[in-house]
């Protein structure tokens, strides 16, 4: 048997399989968990868990189940994740918009379709991981929405892999 392809064509074949990238190279790992208060109802609880790392989509290109995009301008990032297909419960997206310095992180949440972003408190660290990767830990409390009486806590810890910018 002539085995001088196999080799090539298991290196060929193991480049195109795992890892789990997006063509453009945006993913994440980790998890968004939100807390959702509601007067006179239980705390309900929504979010991203990612086992492992997951591609996400650059708008228009689809396919992921999820779209986002991350943009670093010196030392603040903005980065905004959603999913492909929204069902108007849960999470459905958020952005996190991280300044310089001691500037807090401001974070946009998408609940059902509420929109959560004012009244609350977030705090929290981005600490760069490479030329293109961040690390986000971040955590929200008492962030409100307009016409809407819930409020929401969130718990954001993140690794995001390809951000674009300098």
């Amino acid at each position: 048997m002539n085995t001088r392809w196999i080799v090539p064509w298991m290196v060929t074949l193991a480049a195109g399989c795992g890892g789990g990238a997006s063509p453009d190279g945006l993913s994440v790992e980790g998890s968004v968990a939100v807390t959702v208060h509601q007067p006179g109802q239980p705390d309900g609880s929504t979010g991203f868990p990612f086992s492992g790392v997951v591609s996400v989509d650059t708008p228009p290109t689809t396919g992921h189940g999820f779209t986002g995009t991350c943009v670093r301008s010196g030392g603040a990032y903005t980065f905004t994740l959603g999913r492909e297909v929204t069902a108007d419960t849960g999470l459905e997206s958020f952005t996190v918009h991280t300044g310089t310095g001691t500037t807090a992180p401001t974070v946009s949440l998408t609940v059902g379709t509420s929109t959560f972003s004012a009244g609350g408190t977030c705090t929290g660290t981005t600490t760069p991981a490479g030329a293109a990767d961040v690390q986000f830990a971040i955590q929200c409390t008492g962030l409100t929405a307009t016409n809407d009486p819930r409020t929401v806590d969130a718990n954001i810890n993140l690794s995001v892999l390809g951000c674009t910018g300098q």
